[in-house]
């Protein structure tokens, strides 16, 4: 019963109420392409201190500590000079190894969709200050955005030690369940505004961050994303990250059809994820869990039933 519940709070209001049902879109938005596989970037990391002209209208950034590394790059804290303001600096790093134009597209296409998204007052999607796009002389593409140090499961470890320390006990697992359906409730929502427009295509907990300005729930990394509601995949993907990408794309043929429901599956695994095992490393996750007739599946199934989905 409790399972249930935890799942009705999300599911919930979680999404989105008519999301699915609005997946499918018209003819004229069908696409067909071929999605190149991912590749980790270099730790060719920045020395703290590093000043760095973007261009000329934002001027110059300091940088101030690491942050985390992404598939396609690292990011950074850093100042932004002209304004005094902290702000996220993206790193992605050329390499000469067969991969810098698609690389240099994939940048385009992302700082394209960010300006997009700032165009629509998105205010769910992580907003970009600036790039040296058509500045860029190096082996490295600078892309300024705002600053959002802590992630999903950062923020509800931070919440639960925080409460537990102003309390002076631990809490319920009950407390920790509510905490955790208003968080995925937020990312529920900027995913929701994401898919007006596009598939993000890796959505989990580290692509969820909290914004520093105003605490709000955002989505990032949009290096792997497709603006449109559905596309034709020519042959399995690898994009996103191997333990929450859809089945649809690791198992795709010539033609095969994928919507933004790649995305709900990956939500509904990163649900799982936060819900029963938040404090284990990816590497030590149970990947055979996802296959078997448990917690998860009951998800997808409760999943199937709010959406109505067959």
């Amino acid at each position: 019963m409790q399972n249930f519940q935890f799942l009705n709070a999300l599911l919930l209001i979680i999404y989105l109420k008519g999301s699915l049902a609005g997946s499918c879109s018209s003819k004229e938005d069908d696409i067909v392409v071929d999605v190149a596989s991912s590749s980790n970037t270099p730790s060719n990391r920045l020395i703290n201190g590093s000043v760095i002209q973007i261009n000329k209208e934002l001027g110059k950034v300091q940088v101030i500590e690491y942050i985390a590394s992404g598939t396609h790059a690292d990011v950074y804290k850093a100042l932004l000079l002209t304004g005094r303001n902290e702000v996220a600096l993206k790193v992605i790093t050329l390499r000469d190894d067969g991969t810098r134009e698609r690389e240099i597209e994939k940048a385009k296409k992302e700082v394209k969709m960010l300006y997009e998204f700032a165009n629509k007052y998105a205010n769910r999607i992580i907003q970009i200050y600036g790039d040296n796009l058509k500045t860029y002389k190096q082996n490295q593409i600078f892309i300024v955005l705002e600053l959002g140090e802590k992630n999903l499961l950062d923020y509800y470890n931070q919440i639960i030690l925080q409460r537990e320390i102003a309390s002076g006990i631990s809490l319920t697992t009950e407390e920790k369940g509510n905490i955790l359906n208003e968080i995925l409730i937020e990312a529920a929502e900027a995913l929701k505004q994401f898919h007006q427009y596009g598939i993000h295509f890796d959505i989990k907990p580290g692509n969820f961050v909290v914004s520093n300005e105003n605490e709000q729930i955002k989505l990032v990394d949009l290096g792997t994303s497709f603006w449109g509601t559905q596309i034709y995949i020519k042959g399995p993907a690898s994009v996103g990250t191997n333990l929450y990408t859809a089945p649809e794309l690791k198992n795709a043929s010539h033609g095969t059809l994928v919507t933004k429901k790649a995305d709900i599956y990956s939500f509904g695994v990163m649900m799982y994820k936060l819900k029963y095992s938040p404090r284990e490393l990816i590497g030590n996750f149970d990947r055979s869990h996802l296959d078997k007739n448990n917690r998860l599946d009951n998800i997808i199934q409760v999943v199937k039933i709010f959406f109505a989905v067959k």
